[in-house]
């Protein structure tokens, strides 16, 4: 009987995590899918319904839910709406635990409530491959000199744009067109001492999307 019990015990647990690692791998391609749809279809609305659908079935795995609200905010704040903040403060209240994601929303929520200079929320750079392109400042450095942005007409590159001498200083330097792998970078933040930028970047090859 003994043995008989330690066998059911045993099937049992085998049950269990199996149905925790087929719900791991289930939330793990809903975030793939999620991923794809934010940053190579663009599909930032869906994203959003794909990440929410994520905390909903798989609310109780803190990384993978973390993980969604974060990129929940990442898409607000690309189609330019408050609810970016809002999206972020869920990561820091409800899964503080996570710390890789908390320090990015903390990051974010820093930016999105610094309140920017008068009339530099867009400004338009002339004489590059395409006249007009459009430079969108994410941060201005303390001295005011200086803003750090991305540039979308040549690729979605990070750039430095000092506003005396109108001189661009292109970061990275991605082109859409560009063969073999496709990248664009996005959410740069410059380092206190306003000698480093950290930013985030992702690429499409022919092996499949890909991103950090």
């Amino acid at each position: 009987m003994r043995t008989i019990a330690r066998i059911l015990i045993l099937l049992s647990l085998l049950v269990c995590f199996t149905n925790i690692a087929h719900a791991q791998e289930s939330a793990g391609k809903l975030f793939e899918k999620a991923l794809f749809l934010e940053e190579s279809e663009g599909d930032l609305q869906k994203a959003i319904a794909t990440y929410e659908e994520i905390i909903k079935k798989y609310g109780s795995d803190a990384e993978i839910a973390s993980k969604a609200q974060l990129h929940i905010g990442f898409c607000y704040e690309k189609l330019g709406k408050t609810e970016a903040i809002k999206a972020y403060e869920l990561v820091v209240e409800k899964y503080s635990n996570q710390k890789e994601q908390v320090a990015t929303a903390l990051a974010r929520l820093d930016e999105l409530k610094k309140e920017p200079p008068t009339g530099l929320s867009v400004i338009k750079i002339e004489g590059w491959v395409k006249p007009g392109m459009a430079f969108e400042p994410y941060q201005i450095s303390p001295s005011g000199t200086f803003g750090v942005g991305l540039e979308f007409m040549k690729g979605q590159n990070i750039i430095t744009y000092d506003f005396e001498t109108k001189e661009v200083n292109f970061v990275t330097d991605y082109k859409w067109e560009e063969a073999g792998a496709v990248c664009w970078t996005y959410h740069p933040i410059l380092s206190p001492d306003s000698k480093e930028i950290v930013y985030y970047y992702s690429c499409d090859d022919k092996n499949g999307p890909a991103g950090n």
